[in-house]
């Protein structure tokens, strides 16, 4: 009994000394974690600038934020462009569909789209309530709405927003050769059509019959070569 008393008196004494052990126990995985805070602090200062460049460009632009707003962006300007321009789907027998693919061509074009719809419609139009007289008049509808959404973010220049500028040099180093051939000097007056029509390639004139307006050559002169008599017979040796 007398041990068991000893033992608790020592327990009492160390909590008030040091304290819980729960509470030792927090503190010490509070000290670990701000270790491993200043060493990860430690270790970006140490790896120069790249890292906390990386870091700063990657706050600065993420894809996938940036695809999520541009989205939701060019579906609020699609409606917008679909409220003025509601007059276009007066003859269509379908009207959702028709805006539905509108919409749809606004935002594609809005995205960066070449303006050419794609080759398949959307998933919905794939199931089998579509698989119908009615449901392919639809997806046709659909269709017919999505050129004439491009066009209007063509018209109302979304399609050229999405572009990143460069600088001049760039742009002129890869702009097509046609446009560099074509371009005028800023002091050269540009070139004035004449009034009397383009002017005709001249014709050299034909040669006469008796061949007088023709160039003539001198005759080569042919070297003549001396002839050599050749014996009739052949020389005979006499022998020995």
């Amino acid at each position: 009994m007398s041990v068991q008393v000893h033992e608790s008196t020592r327990w009492l004494h160390r909590t008030q000394a040091v304290g819980s052990p729960a509470a030792v126990g927090k503190w010490t995985n509070r000290q670990s974690v701000g270790y491993r805070l200043l060493g990860i602090l430690l270790l970006s200062f140490l790896s120069g600038c790249q890292a906390t460049e990386g870091i700063r460009n990657q706050l600065d632009y993420s894809d996938a934020c940036n695809d999520l707003i541009v989205g939701w962006r060019n579906r609020v300007w699609s409606s917008q462009a679909w409220h003025e321009r509601q007059e276009l789907a007066a003859d269509q027998q379908f009207p959702g569909d028709f805006e539905e693919g509108f919409r749809a061509g606004y935002a594609a074009t809005g995205q960066g789209s070449d303006g050419c719809p794609p080759p398949v419609p959307p998933r919905k139009y794939w199931s089998w309530k579509y698989q119908t007289p009615e449901g392919q008049g639809k997806v046709a509808a659909w269709y017919a709405g999505w050129p004439h959404g491009a066009r209007a973010a063509e018209e109302d220049g979304v399609a050229n927003w999405s572009q990143i500028q460069v600088s001049r040099q760039i742009e002129q180093q890869y702009a097509p050769p046609y446009t560099q051939t074509n371009r005028s000097a800023p002091n050269t007056p540009a070139p004035t059509a004449s009034a009397t029509g383009p002017s005709t390639t001249p014709t050299p004139p034909a040669p006469t019959n008796d061949g007088a307006g023709l160039l003539r050559l001198p005759r080569p002169i042919t070297r003549q070569s001396s002839a050599q008599p050749h014996p009739s017979t052949m020389p005979r040796f006499a022998s020995r």
